[in-house]
């Protein structure tokens, strides 16, 4: 916590700025607001920036960014802000950089080339392998869709990239994906990509 026992976490809140308003009503029988769900979260919220107490626990943010930091890549990022020792500033860049839309846009797109990928059965590129990479680029897809305007495939279409990414003239392989192709049902092997792996991998 910091020096007004409130926890730090409101430094690094979206917005540095308090609404300007009316306080909202107090929960029934509680001691913080409806908006809030707690006496803490209301404290995050509220606690003013621009307050003196502001000053020593924003370096003391920094201190933790910093300390959890040292040591990897994420060091350059925040070197701008040591001298003064602005912890909001600092996870505010690592935030920007690492965490960011642009981030997640660039991790949807390399994901979206990993399942794009053929498997022809030649070369050092084993089906398992294969099968791993479509598994991790959904993986990769299902986490960054939600701060982007890309879908989420379905679980039948999951197994259809799948099946159309192998090139094959193996009747064994060929027979185990046209049996996949006929299992339809709800809870068939079409409509459920780790049932549909099993059977081609190698």
């Amino acid at each position: 916590v910091g020096n007004r026992l409130c926890p730090l976490s409101y430094v690094i809140r979206d917005s540095a700025d308090v609404k300007q308003e009316a306080p909202p009503a107090l929960a029934t029988n509680k001691p913080y607001s409806t908006e809030h769900s707690s006496v803490e979260a209301e404290m995050v919220a509220l606690a003013n920036h621009s307050a003196f107490e502001f000053g020593p626990d924003n370096h003391r943010v920094f201190d933790f960014v910093d300390t959890a930091t040292q040591g990897t890549e994420y060091q350059t990022a925040i070197k701008l802000y040591r001298k003064k020792k602005d912890g909001r500033g600092a996870f505010m860049a690592l935030k920007r950089q690492y965490a960011g839309k642009d981030t997640y846009a660039l991790r949807y797109a390399e994901a979206q080339k990993m399942i794009a990928m053929m498997w022809k059965g030649t070369g050092n590129y084993p089906m398992s392998k294969h099968v791993q990479h479509h598994r991790t680029g959904f993986g990769i897809i299902e986490t960054c869709a939600p701060y982007m305007s890309g879908s989420i495939p379905t679980a039948t279409l999951r197994v259809r990239q799948l099946l159309d990414s192998i090139q094959t003239s193996d009747p064994t392989l060929q027979a185990a994906m046209a049996s996949i192709e006929e299992d339809d049902v709800p809870d068939g092997k079409l409509n459920d990509f780790e049932k549909r792996a099993d059977p081609v991998r190698k």
